[in-house]
């Protein structure tokens, strides 16, 4: 310890002091450790908290009850977003789809859709039987002597799904048509079999001529369709079937469309069932002229990306093409260019514009 003497000159007293302080510190350490060990916290009264969250859990559980689920034939490599959600397909998984085929990808048989991430197989075992690729259809149709259709005068409600297969039309549409009659699904005009799923206009345009509709139904009272980009939230709320939940939803859904085209569409919005989207066909009806238009020269990102037909590679397209051209003189450069796909365009054209 001699050189500690020499080197900071303490004297006896003063390392005493230091000895002491030493002590304390150490002592005030120990002291501190073992308090934080035995110290039991405070009980906190959280029953305020506990009843918001069971509030907050109730209407998460209202919320996400699962809707009935009405399954139909479709096409996995036309479905929208939309009516893949209301399939029962979690969103993720649906969004997954429609960006595999942006991407490219195509479907041509069940396998091809198991393997897509997040889907389940309960959930794919539900859906396999209702699957169908018109690709692989076509295909086989052409190789049976009746390749080409034959048309003749029928009834929609009594007609079979034979006949209308007969006529061209494909198989999972006719299987849907008769479904929808089983389920006490009427047409009353022949404008009502565009709203089968599946049932393009190109094939309805051909077959139109012969439709006859001989059936006789019950004399009902007429009564005017609500037009849907008109209605209030009450007129939706006061149609049959619909409550202020469904009717929310429509509007939310028509306010990012900017407006229905046709009422089709009703089929995209979230827990749209058939059962429930076959009645309102009977009740609503939709004016395109009342739709909201994009101008595809002035619309900006966020405007683009914000509709529910544009993913994030349509509207970076739709953006890059501008500006390579300066100026869209018409919309349907847009297909002709290969800036949009031919599905996603089909969707999309109605709510596009250049001036």
């Amino acid at each position: 310890m001699a050189w500690f003497d020499d080197t900071f000159g303490f004297s006896r007293r003063e390392k005493r002091g230091i000895l002491v302080l030493s002590v304390l510190i150490v002592m005030s350490i120990v002291a501190n450790a073992i308090i934080y060990h035995i110290r039991v916290a405070s009980p906190y009264n959280f029953s305020d908290y506990e009843k918001e969250i069971d509030k907050l859990m109730e209407t998460v559980k209202s919320d996400s009850v699962a809707q009935p689920v009405e399954l139909y034939f479709f096409d996995p490599n036309l479905a929208s977003k939309e009516e893949l959600i209301a399939l029962g397909i979690p969103p993720k998984v649906a969004g997954n789809i429609v960006n595999y085929r942006n991407k490219g990808g195509k479907f041509r048989k069940p396998a091809d859709l198991a393997r897509m991430y997040g889907l389940d197989t309960e959930l794919f075992e539900r859906l396999e039987p209702f699957l169908v690729f018109p690709e692989n259809e076509d295909k086989n149709y052409q190789s049976r002597e009746e390749a080409r259709p034959v048309y003749f005068e029928f009834d929609p409600n009594t007609a079979t799904a034979d006949d209308f297969k007969k006529m061209g039309v494909r198989n999972y549409v006719a299987s849907n048509i008769v479904r929808y009659r089983e389920k006490g699904g009427q047409f009353r005009n022949k404008t009502d079999l565009l709203n089968i799923y599946g049932f393009d206009s190109l094939c309805y345009q051909k077959i139109e001529p012969y439709i006859k509709i001989t059936t006789q139904f019950a004399a009902t009272p007429e009564k005017a369709l609500l037009e849907l980009n008109t209605a209030t939230l009450s007129d939706l709320d006061a149609l049959k079937g619909i409550g202020e939940a469904y009717a929310n939803r429509i509007i939310s859904y028509r306010t990012k469309l900017g407006g229905f085209v046709n009422v089709v569409q009703l089929k995209e919005v979230y827990g749209m069932s058939d059962e429930l989207y076959q009645s309102l066909t009977q009740q609503v009806m939709a004016d395109p002229d009342k739709v909201n238009c994009i101008n595809v020269n002035t619309a900006d990102y966020k405007t683009l990306i914000s509709h529910p037909y544009l993913e994030k590679a349509e509207t970076t397209a739709i953006l890059s093409y501008r500006e390579m051209v300066g100026k869209i003189q018409h919309t349907d450069e847009l297909l002709k260019q290969k800036v949009l796909s031919e599905d996603v365009f089909r969707k999309i054209k109605p709510y596009l514009c250049t001036e």
